[in-house]
């Protein structure tokens, strides 16, 4: 059965209305900004500082330009920098060429949006204890969305150790998963609101994959429960084992044809497949 994701048809539209306005190759950009910021915090102190998401700030002072820079706030060492800008330019174009632009500006956007309503969300001293995290998640969205895409596709880590990005993203998944627990051991209330910048931060992520893994999970059970249906009938040479559920046409009356397992699990031939 093909899959089509619940949200494709809504995506489609703002991309037909919207299109004109998405920015090519926009995580290049992104880090383009992140190495020029990362410059510019080591040659001036408390620049980083000018740049983080603080909540305060924004309110008090009126520094509506967090709201945009904490994405290019890093506090990385310049050779990791180097092997930063590798890996966020292949994932640019891993992502681009499997989605188009206007949908990994689309992804971006609400990864962005996440991580500003959390920081509205969490109570002000735990937010402010926290500025900086964002960065990080941002990463890990895009680099977790690029190995779901290309699962094979290797890497040399550090420049060395050649590694399938879907191992690191395995790893990394581990590491928000266990930010995301511990923040329930934090002294604050309601528990485990300090889990909400890494939830939504990759709720984008969740968005876009988790609905097709159940789909494959669910459809895998499917298969196996035919699959052992089948078995149990010990079905003779002669007897059909495809049945057009509409027309009840046979893989044995027409064998150059193609079944199909439609969404309500029966199968159906081409004349009488439903749309789906």
């Amino acid at each position: 059965m093909e899959y089509r994701h619940p949200l494709s048809p809504l995506v489609t539209l703002l991309e037909r209305a919207f299109g004109w306005a998405a920015f090519p190759s926009p995580i290049r950009i992104l880090v383009i900004f992140q190495v020029a910021a990362t410059l510019l915090s080591r040659g001036v102190p408390g620049y980083r500082d000018l740049l983080l998401l603080d909540k305060e700030q924004i309110l008090e002072h009126h520094q509506i330009w967090r709201l945009l820079t904490f994405l290019f706030s890093t506090d990385t060492h310049p050779i990791l920098l180097i092997f930063l800008l590798f890996i966020m330019w292949m994932i640019n174009d891993g992502m681009e060429s499997e989605w188009g632009a206007f949908r990994v500006n689309f992804y971006l956007f609400g990864t962005w949006l996440g991580m500003v309503v959390a920081a509205w969300v969490l109570p002000s001293d735990l937010q402010h204890q926290m500025l900086g995290i964002e960065t990080g998640i941002l990463y890990s969205s895009l680099f977790m969305a690029f190995a779901t895409l290309h699962p094979k596709q290797e890497i040399l880590l550090f420049f060395v150790l050649p590694v399938q990005v879907r191992w690191l993203a395995l790893i990394n998944a581990v590491a928000l998963i266990q930010m995301a627990v511990s923040a329930f051991a934090l002294p604050v209330r309601p528990s485990g609101v300090g889990a909400l910048p890494v939830v939504l931060g990759m709720t984008p992520y969740l968005l876009v994959f988790l609905p097709k893994f159940l789909h494959a999970i669910l459809h895998r059970g499917q298969s196996a429960a035919r699959q052992s249906r089948f078995r149990s009938r010990q079905i003779d040479p002669g007897q059909a084992f495809h049945v057009c559920a509409k027309c009840g046409l046979t893989d044995q009356e027409r064998p150059e044809i193609e079944f199909r397992v439609a969404a309500d699990g029966e199968d159906y031939c081409p004349a009488c497949r439903p749309p789906s």
